[in-house]
């Protein structure tokens, strides 16, 4: 804090306390003009003990980054996607695998309209054309399963529940 220049027993006073504790004097006009501005952040805190809050005293905190941001889940992994083309599976009949007591969980899409049927769990769903469809259902018998188009009776997938 400066000092007050209009009383000159207080300005020798002041001074003398801002030598004492290493601070350069305010004598002139010219010295405060070449002083630099800090930067620093002030939180006021008052405590139950503070008398009033003109006189809590400010605490000073270094400047900080901005909190760093909340590291971004990482996106829930879409189920297989098997593509049927002029009645085929792309890239062949495909390999499914999921753990008994989870749950199966698959998409399918067609450029023609038909019925997907899971054998062992009888579980169908209609597959409009040029639509997705999810299959998803409990892994609760294990074994092996074949994955069909009903209609076309093309195998597109073979299942895989293991213990």
């Amino acid at each position: 804090s400066g000092c007050s220049e209009g009383w000159a027993a207080e300005v020798a006073g002041c001074r003398a306390a801002q030598s004492a504790v290493g601070l350069p004097s305010t004598s002139s006009a010219a010295s405060r003009a070449t002083k630099k501005p800090t930067t620093a952040t002030v939180t006021v805190t008052q405590t139950a003990t503070a008398p009033s809050e003109a006189e809590a005293e400010p605490e000073v905190e270094p400047e900080s980054e901005a909190p760093a941001p909340e590291p971004e889940r990482p996106a829930e992994p879409r189920p297989p996607l098997i593509v049927v083309r002029d009645g085929e599976p792309e890239g062949g009949v495909r390999e499914l695998s999921f753990e008994k007591g989870g749950e199966v969980d698959f998409r399918v899409r067609s450029d023609a309209a038909d019925e997907v049927h899971v054998h062992g769990y009888d579980e169908t769903a209609a597959l409009p054309a040029g639509k997705t469809v999810r299959i998803r259902f409990p892994a609760s018998i294990d074994g092996r399963f074949e994955v069909e188009l009903h209609g076309a009776h093309t195998q597109i997938a073979r299942l895989e529940v293991t213990p």
